[in-house]
């Protein structure tokens, strides 16, 4: 997925266009989606559907013995998650995920300290 979202430049498969403009002062990154993009969208989900697996697994299978560890992981999934949704409805400018996935590091370098 690496490849062939970096393919811009080389190839129009993920994004046709990628430009940077100023609006209101504010750098934005536009950006004109190529005929590979829908692969994100299942790369993504797939992503999130293993990370919901794995703590599941880990839970029954008393990998994780505190219920609030489980529950701070959980968390940050779903919150990712809800990053994504909020995404896809909401027309914004900002791309939220990104520091979303910033700040679940932020929360699990945390929980491994907590181990």
């Amino acid at each position: 997925m690496f490849l062939i979202a970096s393919s811009p430049g080389y190839l129009d498969i993920y994004y046709k266009a990628v430009t940077l403009e100023v609006i209101n002062g504010v750098t934005v990154l536009c950006k004109e989606y190529g005929s590979w993009h829908c692969l994100y969208l299942f790369y993504l989900l797939g992503y999130f559907v293993s990370m919901v697996a794995v703590i599941l697994i880990a839970v029954a299978k008393k990998k994780i013995q505190s219920p609030i560890k489980s529950i701070l992981l959980a968390m940050i999934v779903f919150v990712n998650i809800g990053v994504w949704l909020l995404e896809q409805l909401v027309k914004l400018d900002f791309e939220f995920l990104s520091v979303s996935y910033i700040i679940s590091e932020l929360f699990l370098l945390g929980l491994y300290m907590m181990f």
